[in-house]
């Protein structure tokens, strides 16, 4: 079998030159005058070279519970107070799916089903991914997964068309 195994840990160090203990209107960089561990990701996949994948993309920590738990600008935390902390033992089932090469199509014609990123986004959920570093607005208040059924067809190098139906967007299992 064809596994394979990849995972990374992301900290930060912020300065906000007031006197507020947050950075207020920040999606996952909220700790202010701080260094922090946003998340660590561990992502076991198979590829579907020989015509069935799997991909499980699980993240640990404050990044996965912000991502988990679809919060607004300016939450602080699972009582929803100002101030407060996210908790460093969260966990959120980011990926879960199978997918599929549809025989005698060349591999051109790919099913995905289960729970997938987003393609409808910039910015990704793993920071390191993020040319801004940060993620902006335009991130946390869009998508970030979909649950359903996807088709990938490329017919060339440089075509990829998608066709899909889900449970709307940022639908857990």
């Amino acid at each position: 079998m064809n596994i394979h195994m990849k995972g990374f840990v992301d900290v930060y160090g912020q300065y906000n030159p007031t006197s507020a203990g947050t950075t207020d209107f920040r999606a996952y960089d909220y700790g202010a005058n701080s260094f922090n561990v946003n998340m660590a990701q561990l992502k076991i996949w198979r590829p579907d070279d020989d015509g069935v994948g799997f991909v499980l993309r699980a993240d640990f920590g404050p990044g996965a519970y912000a991502s988990g738990q679809l919060f607004a600008p300016g939450y602080y935390g699972a009582l929803g107070g100002h101030g407060q902390t996210m908790p460093y033992t969260s966990f959120w089932l980011e990926e879960a799916y199978i997918n599929f090469l549809v025989p005698h199509t060349n591999k051109e014609l790919e099913v995905y089903g289960g729970q997938f990123q987003t393609l409808a986004n910039f910015e990704v959920i793993q920071p390191y991914g993020n040319w801004m570093v940060s993620d902006g607005y335009t991130f946390f208040l869009g998508p970030y997964t979909h649950t359903g059924v996807r088709l990938h067809y490329a017919p060339n190098a440089t075509t990829n068309l998608y066709l899909g139906v889900n449970n709307g967007w940022n639908s857990n299992f």
